[in-house]
């Protein structure tokens, strides 16, 4: 006697599998990798140098201020930003995180804090701050896609 096999229980996950798999797209990624980051700004934040604003602000630029006020210290740790942009070479999803470059802001001079100047020793708080939360994204990446894709095989 032969044992019988029924095959429609594995055909049925395999379906499911494959709806989910469809399902978890680039753009479901994306969302799940910029849930997972969501960590590393704030320990960034409290990585970034805070200058100490002695410096007078330019004669020329009167914009609403009076010219004998000081620079405020922080504009650094003020501009970090989380920014989601597309993959390249197969990445699903890719995530910068750092300062903000727009005009206004001050991320144009963030490689003189990282990588110093003459005057100034390095202080790369980015890298800092990535090699102590990468575990922490990693596991967060995990849990969320594992959450995603169980939801869409109950549906």
């Amino acid at each position: 006697m032969e044992p019988l096999l029924d095959t429609r229980q594995l055909t049925n996950l395999n379906r499911q599998l494959n709806q989910a798999g469809r399902a978890f797209d680039d753009q479901v990624a994306g969302k799940v990798l910029r849930q997972a980051v969501q960590p590393m700004l704030p320990a960034m934040r409290l990585e970034a140098p805070v200058g100490a604003g002695n410096e007078r602000i330019s004669l020329r630029r009167r914009d609403n201020v009076n010219a004998n006020d000081y620079r405020r210290g922080g504009a650094t740790r003020r501009d970090l930003r989380i920014k989601l942009v597309a993959g390249v070479d197969g990445e699903a999803a890719r995530v910068l995180i750092g300062v903000d470059k727009r005009r206004g802001k001050v991320g144009w001079r963030a490689h003189f804090i990282t990588r110093g100047t003459v005057r100034m020793a390095a202080n790369d708080f980015i890298q800092r701050t990535y090699d102590k939360t990468i575990a922490i994204v990693r596991f967060l990446f995990g849990e969320e896609a594992q959450s995603v894709v169980t939801k869409l095989l109950k549906q």
